[in-house]
């Protein structure tokens, strides 16, 4: 239906003029169509593609800004240190000539350890079956005790700064370098108690002289002090977690004893020489 915009007279449909006044019937205009509803199904579609976009953008965005402080934040791994055990491979400068195998580092965590190395004197004979090469030849065995820090490792007279590269140990000192190899690692002993120990076995050179030391009694005490009590006489030591050093009052003399101890039973070595001890208590 139209109306009149003139006179507002309801004309019929189809009317081009007004019957009241003559005036044009001017056409209503159409109503909108409905929006179809795949459009708007295609509308929320989009929505949330972008919201999904704007997202992920934010998610690269944070990670980018965060993630070296996570990464800082990781455990750093832990630095090497020279513990274990280290077998000279060679050495070169003005000092005393070692040949492989010479020199062996037993370095413990903490800062202790102890070193065994081989003194030759005498030309040596090719023929090692020849009577001359016995008397011309001789090898003493040393042992000492050892300190180190995380750039520093101390033997007896000499204090060699180190590098650590994996299995090889470079030692320097005075022109001198020595280049070892890991061939085990650190030695690491039970907690020794305060207490007294009883000798069960003793060997020496292979033999065994277990008769000779029954009566030996090593009684060890707080502060790293302890006495060995071979019956006729007692002697002084101190100990830390890898060695005793037995003092020789009359001939002024130190000797060094390595040592493990399982918790029930103590063995004390010392060129050639092997002292088993069992822990009896307080």
């Amino acid at each position: 239906m139209a109306y009149c915009t003139k006179c507002g007279f309801q004309a019929p449909a189809g009317s081009a003029f007004c019957n009241r006044c003559g005036a044009r019937i001017e056409a209503a205009p159409e109503a909108p169509a409905p929006k179809s509803p795949k459009k708007r199904t295609r509308l929320i579609v989009a929505l949330v593609a972008a919201a999904l976009v704007v997202g992920v953008g934010l998610g690269l965005v944070f990670s980018g800004a965060f993630g070296h402080r996570s990464s800082a934040d990781e455990e750093k791994p832990v630095p090497q240190t020279p513990a274990g055990t280290w077998t000279l491979v060679s050495c070169s400068g003005n000092g005393r000539k070692y040949t492989p195998g010479d020199i062996t580092l037993m370095l413990g965590e903490g800062g202790h350890g102890h070193g065994t190395s081989i003194s030759r004197s005498g030309e040596v004979s090719e023929d090692e079956s020849s009577p001359a090469y016995s008397k011309a030849y001789t090898e003493d065995y040393e042992d000492y005790p050892v300190a180190w820090t995380d750039s520093v490792i101390m033997i007896p007279c000499v204090s060699y700064s180190y590098t650590l590269n994996g299995d090889t140990l470079t030692l320097s000192a005075n022109g001198d370098t020595l280049l070892f190899h890991r061939t085990g690692e650190a030695q690491k002993n039970a907690p020794l108690p305060s207490g007294v120990y009883t000798l069960t076995r003793a060997e020496w050179g292979g033999q065994d002289e277990t008769d000779s030391y029954r009566s030996t009694v090593l009684q060890v005490f707080e502060g790293k002090l302890a006495s060995l009590d071979y019956g006729k006489y007692r002697v002084p030591l101190t100990w830390t977690e890898y060695f005793f050093i037995e003092y020789e009052i009359e001939s002024d003399e130190a000797y060094l004893y390595v040592y493990t101890f399982d918790g029930s039973i103590l063995t004390l070595t010392r060129r050639g020489q092997t002292l088993t001890f069992a822990f009896q208590g307080g």
